[in-house]
């Protein structure tokens, strides 16, 4: 489960001229079919320097975990199928979405430890 008041910033740009970032915050779990999902809320602005445009959007969307180690994620509607195995290994492959046919593909699984920690 991730933990409530995580937030993450990080900025971006892009070769057609936007400059921004976007804000991640987990300010609650929600009940959605049964089962419990971690809200996650994203802030973003963004300036689009050829038009001299700002703009502002907020969006939710949804986490949820599963006992296999699989993360889903729910946005307006679009469940993925998988977005994370923290499980999977070398050749392991999955749908990104439940409605389509591109696929994630696991090439390598890196290991390291960080402050007495397994990280996979």
């Amino acid at each position: 489960m991730l933990n409530r008041g995580l937030c993450r910033v990080h900025g971006y740009a892009t070769p057609s001229g936007l400059l921004g970032f976007v804000k991640v915050t987990h300010p609650r779990d929600k009940n959605i079919q049964g089962q419990v999902c971690q809200v996650m809320h994203a802030h973003t602005k963004f300036v689009d320097q050829f038009a001299g445009k700002l703009h502002e959007e907020d969006t939710n969307y949804f986490t949820s975990e599963i006992q296999s180690g699989l993360v889903l994620i729910h946005h307006g509607g679009i469940v993925c199928d998988t977005l994370f195995n923290l499980k999977a290994l070398p050749g392991d492959h999955w749908n990104f979405t439940q409605n389509d046919s591109n696929r994630i593909l696991v090439l390598d699984t890196g290991h390291r430890t960080v402050n007495g920690i397994w990280l996979r």
